[in-house]
């Protein structure tokens, strides 16, 4: 069996203490619906998932954001400040500071990565957890580690978060694997890097999804300036694409959270139904496009290169889920399906859009098609090409394509379109007539949302606004906290 000795970068440098206050870091957890999903009081925290996290060091369980968690440790490492501030934000408690995401997560098994990778991915080892974050990346990309890693995903239905990388520009591995959701980064307002992330080294697109860098997390003893106790105070504000993934684990473990508890929604503990329901969940932000810039990729390119499927967004994947599974023919503005296809079948997904806008308003479609790859050796893969369109219908007839997704390279494909028309409209799901035989199993989501379009002057106006406010904010700051803010690329 093959091991792996590997050099990993994480995505944080030296932090600081800062005193908690709401500003950027804990407007963060409102840009991703966070806050916003807390208040629904609905149970649904990830109480009944184990979570995985894979670092390079330990978070430092004495704190008293992690009060309740029952941690395994599988090595014994240092505890550190990375593993901290990353696990504050998927599984913290709301104490004294905005986080985390999965606040209900009791069980926390921790891997250092080398370990993880020669002793579960690559050994094909059952493990408790279904979520895992890995908030780090090689320093280059191995097709072999991602094989490894398609493979797991495919066998043992486990949800892998991974990091790009930590300076954009290329996807290194793990988060070059196929089968997982690769995540970029975003600032705490949810505008979206300046540098793309994507394509992977063989042309497919990613990332999958953005959330923010920026948050206030709970800090480690070399941060708060004591060794052996914490307190409610001890707290920091930090910023690195490390911070980025463990909001869209905590997303995952809450799906599969209510996934667990309601047996109509089984079938959403499948990777590829939670990947997809993240991602047609997901707020496109400002310059979102398909591939490259201008149109000559759009249906090749399946998502956008700095952004994904877009921004992430918690309560609106939670509605997804839970408006629960439905078949081809006609169906609500809100829902998914986990099925089969097989080579030159075609499936047909109807809805319609009855309700008169509210003035200066659109209709935006969005859906996901997701499947696995699926390793046969290190080097050989057994993939199938599946296609989705949208189209505007009339008298039953598919009369307007209005997006198409035909990526050859990729296991997702994602349709958006804004429009004002009311009416029929139909997802065309198709599998290549010469695919490989046998059935493909894939996941297929899709949302319809009223959203209200601003002109182009009141977008300039707002930008401007931000600007004030961010130029303020900086002004507004101590010079103690100016000196204590670090950046971590």
């Amino acid at each position: 069996m093959m091991r792996f000795c590997l050099v990993f970068a994480i995505f944080l440098g030296a932090l600081a203490a800062e005193p908690a206050r709401a500003d950027a870091y804990t407007v963060a957890y409102d840009t991703v619906q966070a806050t916003e999903y807390r208040h629904l009081s609905n149970g649904f925290l990830g109480s009944r998932v184990t979570v995985g996290q894979v670092e390079l060091n330990t978070p430092e369980t004495n704190h008293v954001a992690f009060a309740g968690i029952r941690f395994t440790f599988h090595q014994t490492d240092a505890g550190g400040a990375h593993a901290t501030g990353v696990g504050a934000i998927l599984y913290g408690r709301a104490t004294n500071f905005s986080g985390g995401v999965a606040t209900g997560v009791t069980n926390v098994e921790y891997w250092n990565a080398n370990n993880f990778i020669n002793n579960v991915i690559v050994s094909n080892a059952a493990v408790t957890p279904k979520v895992f974050n890995q908030s780090f990346s090689l320093i280059t990309t191995n097709d072999v580690l991602d094989a490894y890693y398609n493979f797991y995903i495919d066998q043992r239905k486990a949800v892998i978060v991974s990091g790009g990388n930590n300076a954009g520009a290329v996807v290194d591995s793990p988060g070059s694997m196929a089968n997982g959701i690769t995540v970029w980064t975003s600032d705490a307002y949810g505008n979206p890097s300046s540098v793309a992330l994507g394509p992977t080294w063989d042309g497919r697109a990613k990332p999958d999804l953005i959330a923010p860098r920026s948050a206030q997390v709970a800090a480690s003893p070399a941060i708060s300036g004591n060794t052996t106790t914490f307190t409610n105070s001890s707290y920091t504000s930090i910023e690195g694409p490390s911070l980025s993934t463990p909001f869209v684990a905590g997303a995952a473990a809450i799906l599969l959270d209510k996934a667990m508890d309601a047996p109509a929604l089984s079938n959403a503990t499948d990777p590829r139904v939670i990947k997809s329901i993240l991602m047609t969940s997901a707020k496109k932000m400002s310059g979102w496009q398909k591939g490259t810039n201008g149109t000559a990729d759009d249906a090749t390119a399946p998502l956008d290169y700095r952004q994904g499927a877009g921004l992430l967004q918690i309560k609106s994947a939670y509605d997804l889920l839970a408006a629960g599974p439905q078949g081809t023919g006609g169906v609500m503005r809100l829902g998914w399906d986990f099925a089969t296809i097989s080579a030159g079948q075609s499936f047909s997904y109807d809805f319609s859009l009855t309700n008169a806008l509210s003035n200066g308003s659109n209709f935006l479609i969005r859906a996901t098609l997701n499947w696995n790859v699926h390793p046969i050796t290190l080097t050989s893969n057994l993939f199938r090409n599946l296609t989705l369109a949208l189209w505007q219908v009339t008298n039953g007839v598919t009369a307007r394509r209005l997006d198409l997704s035909t990526g050859l390279l990729d296991n997702v494909q994602h349709v958006f379109a804004a429009t004002t028309s009311t009416g029929d409209y139909r997802l065309v799901l198709g599998s290549l007539a010469g695919n490989p035989s046998g059935n493909e199993s894939y996941a297929l989501s899709w949302q319809v949302a009223e959203v209200p379009e601003p002109s182009t002057a009141l977008l300039a106006l707002g930008a401007f606004a931000f600007f004030l406010m961010a130029r303020r904010g900086r002004c507004a700051m101590s010079s103690s906290e100016k000196a204590s803010r670090k950046t971590f690329l």
